[in-house]
C-alpha cells in the first residue's frame, strides 16, 4: 500500500485562491442582487402590491436555492 504523497504545486494554490476569490466576488453579488430587486420591486409596484411582489419573489428565490442545494447533494451522494 505505497501511496505516492500528492504534492501540492503553487499553481494549485493560485487556482484555489483564484476560485475562493471569484466565490466571494459573486456571494456579494448575488446579495447585491437581491436587495436590488427589493428595491426595484418597491420602485415599479404600486404601495399596496409591494409586499405581496416581495413575498413571491422571496418564495422564487427560496425555491431555486432548495432545488440547487437537491441537485448538488444527489450528484455528491451518485
Amino acid at each position: 500500500m505505497n501511496e505516492e504523497k500528492k504534492k501540492t504545486t503553487p499553481e494549485e494554490y493560485f487556482r484555489w485562491s483564484v476560485f475562493g476569490i471569484a466565490m466571494l466576488l459573486l456571494f456579494m453579488a448575488a446579495f447585491q442582487l437581491y436587495f436590488s430587486m427589493q428595491e426595484v420591486i418597491r420602485t415599479w409596484f404600486e404601495w399596496q402590491y409591494v409586499s405581496l411582489f416581495k413575498s413571491v419573489y422571496n418564495l422564487v428565490i427560496i425555491v431555486l436555492c432548495i432545488y440547487i442545494i437537491r441537485l448538488y447533494v444527489f450528484r455528491k451522494q451518485a
